[in-house]
């Protein structure tokens, strides 16, 4: 059965607001993500600029001390964990970036939805 002009118009538009909602949404969703995103990268990098202060004060204590022996393993080990920190640090910080990308992404893909059927409707009146 063949619909008429003004039924396809009536579903073109309801795809067309159906459309624009998730356009909007995710938009605001991308706008809080990449706001957590600054704020926990900002922190992050600040925990990391203090590790490194701490595993070079940590290094120098080391060096000018006359630290048992054991205690020197246990501050061998601490330097080590902090260390593995920072990798954490950097594993996070790209696995952030890539989430990022992928939500961009989604972003895109939503709007070139929404304008190919803002185009459309468009072009029929």
């Amino acid at each position: 059965m063949k619909k008429s002009r003004t039924e396809v118009n009536v579903s073109l538009l309801g795809q067309f607001q159906r459309l624009a909602k998730e356009v909007q949404l995710a938009t605001e969703a991308h706008a809080e993500l990449n706001a957590s995103m600054r704020k926990t990268q900002a922190l992050l990098e600040r925990s990391g600029q203090l590790t490194e202060k701490l595993v070079a004060e940590t290094a120098r204590i080391v060096d000018q001390a006359s630290l048992s022996t054991a205690l020197k393993k246990e501050l061998v080990l601490l330097k080590t964990a902090l260390r593995a920190f920072s990798v954490q640090y950097l594993k996070l910080q790209t696995q952030m970036q890539n989430e990022n990308r992928a939500y961009t992404l989604i972003s895109n893909v939503l709007k070139s939805k929404h304008d190919t059927v803002k185009n459309t409707i468009g072009n029929i009146k």
